[in-house]
């Protein structure tokens, strides 16, 4: 969904909408009615990651479909001769909504259902929470541009498309306190970055290093100058230190 305005003013209903008519002219009121249902899938937004948005979602599961039920086809009528005692149901659940003051009834299940949804909808969070890339540890610091890189590795080891580097900065800023981080300017005395119990545990090569890999030794014997200057560039560069013990 690449818009959710719409969606939060029909559920709130506090403000005139445009109702338009098939081939009538649109007119502006006030809907009553503030269900939106949708099937076959969680509704997600494009671009807004707010709790405004997810909070006015209730998820509800369905039980599978038994493979031995016989689909009835005159399951509408059936339904229609017990109008009545559907009618009394729906009542029965808008008394107990007013006497609630409009608070539905969750379930665990549908606690679990959002939580889930909004955590699949958002690779960031699952991101600081996968120890293989990241960790909690006291007193570190760490530049933005090798967290992005972290992040970026865990996208292509987890076939998840990364955000820019805009979004995943404002995240972490918007997120500092939750995870006990406090931005600096001053990362190795010049850098921007996150200072707290953070360290990344595994970092990807650097940009000096991306076109040099290993099966390049098992194509020819290098001399001991070129060797030298590839560790070298290794040792010089922060982001590939991991690779430095594994050159013989």
């Amino acid at each position: 969904m690449p818009e959710t305005r719409n969606i939060k003013s029909i559920v709130t209903a506090e403000d005139r909408l445009c109702i338009e008519r098939k081939n009538k002219q649109a007119v502006q009121g006030l809907l009553y009615v503030r269900f939106i249902c949708f099937g076959n899938g969680n509704l997600v937004a494009a671009h807004d990651d707010s709790d405004g948005f997810w909070r006015r979602q209730i998820l509800i599961t369905v039980k599978d479909r038994d493979p031995a039920r016989v689909d009835n086809p005159f399951l509408i009528e059936e339904l229609s001769e017990e109008r009545p005692g559907i009618l009394l149901w729906m009542l029965e659940g808008l008394h107990r909504l007013l006497a609630n003051r409009y608070q539905f009834t969750i379930s665990e299940r549908s606690i679990q259902n959002l939580e889930a949804a909004m955590a699949d909808s958002d690779n960031l969070t699952q991101f600081m929470q996968a120890t293989a890339y990241v960790r909690f540890k006291p007193d570190t610091e760490e530049r933005s541009t090798y967290l992005y890189r972290a992040y970026t590795k865990w996208c292509e080891d987890n076939l998840e498309s990364p955000v820019p580097q805009k979004k995943f900065s404002q995240f972490l800023l918007k997120n500092a306190g939750k995870y006990g981080l406090t931005f600096s300017k001053h990362i190795e005395g010049k850098y921007r970055g996150f200072r707290g119990p953070m360290e990344i545990t595994s970092r990807s090569p650097g940009s000096v290093l991306s076109s040099i890999t290993f099966p390049c030794f098992a194509r020819f014997t290098p001399s001991h100058g070129v060797l030298r200057r590839f560790c070298k560039i290794v040792r010089a560069n922060p982001a590939a230190r991991f690779w430095e013990g594994s050159i013989g």
